[in-house]
């Protein structure tokens, strides 16, 4: 639960450092990702095992899924020429900040993987 505890407090202190530089996006899924980048390189200077502190994400999605935030967790099944889904994925990553949770840990945890 540490790991968890710390990787997100990691992220937030992402946000606190992006503030700082300037490289402000008020809810926009690129200053979450930043944050993202940012807390996994401070869990891995602090010798975590990043793939490991990725299990932060597994908490955020049970939680959510706790609250029902299904698109929170998943995001919308867009239908690849429909302007209306699109749009909507769109207003739910302005309006929560970010992209779901399981593509936001994909995009951390691919790096990280050895190629199959």
């Amino acid at each position: 639960m540490l790991l968890w505890s710390t990787c997100l407090a990691h992220h937030d202190l992402g946000h606190v450092e992006l503030s700082w530089q300037r490289v402000v996006w008020m809810n926009h899924p690129e200053q979450e990702n930043a944050a993202d980048d940012r807390a996994l390189d401070l869990c891995r200077a602090a010798g975590f095992d990043p793939v490991a502190a990725l299990g932060a994400f597994d908490i955020l999605e049970a939680h959510a899924l706790d609250h029902g935030a299904l698109d929170t967790v998943f995001g919308i099944e867009l239908e690849p020429d429909d302007p209306l889904t699109q749009l909507q994925d769109w207003w739910r990553q302005r309006r929560h900040g970010y992209l779901n949770l399981r593509d936001r840990k994909a995009r951390l945890l691919s790096p990280l993987l050895p190629d199959p």
